[in-house]
């Protein structure tokens, strides 16, 4: 396979090899085994693309979509392979010719710091240029990602189902999706609460149960729709962590909102002990989306009451001014 080339090149190598997985480096145990035979190490680092590299991908992507420039053989002896990335490959030779539609893009990411952040990673690019490519979509995109966070990432959400739909055999109805979500939340919740990005068959297995849902049916559409992947051991993750955020963020907003009491209490008491934490940051962000997108003024003050309401301290009170100002922020964007 790509990673036995891969293995094979960093040995004839020597030490000074490099070799580039452009996505979450999680199936490695088994080339690292591989190499531990040989008394060799296996040092994954994973990072996004640089400015250059954001450049020359969207270029080469819309270049590819006009049929301006051929779409380079795979060259195994020279390629730095992806192990889960469908994405184009960055080579090394020259971009192409630049095309209107990857210079506007380009100048969009350029006025849009929040959505400049994100092109780094590697599948929110592909996602993006996708996005962008879409006539039909390009003004409802061009809208989100102006806004909130939360906005550009339903826009993102909102591809990878579109493109789960086109590919099942029947077309789901709406509320499979909300089902989906909810579970996809409670998963992605109990994933960062045991600060895991791998999270366990038997955590997905117990929340699937809890959902109350049909397990086969429910099981298959987390396996299908592409946000959740598995690895060959049977653990779960998400495209990226941010992904992971978002879910768990909508849960937690969610449960903020429910009616149920208990739902209620659950919320509240994650965010009195967690609220602060550093970890949390971008999770609270979409949580603050989601909140105002849903219950909109209302629903922010309640939020803000909830922070409000943690211990009193100075360094906890300019701590809990400055979530409650990110928080605001969030929802001033939507």
């Amino acid at each position: 396979g790509a990673s036995d080339e891969i293995i094979n090149q960093a040995k004839r190598r020597g030490k000074d090899a490099h070799r580039l997985w452009v996505s979450r480096p999680y199936g490695v145990d088994e080339e690292r085994r591989k190499l531990a035979l040989d008394n060799e190490a296996l040092l994954v680092e994973n990072i996004g693309f640089s400015n250059e590299q954001v450049k020359k991908y969207v270029q080469r992507y819309f270049s590819i979509k006009k049929g301006l420039y051929a779409k380079p053989k795979e060259d195994k002896k020279h390629a730095s392979d992806t192990k889960h990335s469908r994405s184009i490959p960055v080579s090394p030779m020259l971009a192409p010719p630049p095309v209107p539609t990857a210079g506007a893009l380009l100048g969009f990411l350029e006025k849009q710091p929040a959505v400049r952040g994100i092109a780094h990673i590697p599948i929110n690019l592909q996602i993006l240029c996708a996005l962008w490519a879409d006539a039909r979509n390009k003004e409802a995109f061009q809208k989100a990602a102006s806004g909130s966070m939360v906005g550009l990432y339903d826009a993102l959400c909102n591809y990878v189902w579109k493109r789960y739909k086109q590919r099942a055999v029947t077309s789901p109805k709406k509320e499979v999706k909300a089902k989906l979500y909810e579970v996809l939340g409670k998963i992605a919740l109990a994933g960062l609460q045991a600060g895991e990005l791998l999270i366990g068959a038997d955590t997905v297995e117990k929340l699937m149960e809890e959902s109350g849902q049909d397990e086969r049916s429910l099981k298959a559409l987390l396996g299908d729709s592409g946000f959740l992947r598995q690895t060959e051991t049977g653990e779960r993750y998400f495209l990226h962590l941010t992904f992971q955020e978002y879910f768990a963020g909508r849960a937690l907003a969610h449960g903020l909102l429910s009616a149920s009491e208990q739902e209620q209490k659950a919320a509240v008491s994650f965010l009195h002990t967690n609220q602060f934490k550093s970890q949390y940051r971008v999770m609270l962000m979409f949580m603050a989306g989601e909140v105002g997108k849903c219950a909109h003024a209302q629903g922010m003050q309640r939020l803000l009451k909830v922070i409000g309401e943690a211990p009193e301290g100075e360094m906890v009170g300019l701590q809990s001014l400055l979530l409650q100002l990110r928080c605001v922020n969030e929802l001033l964007g939507q």
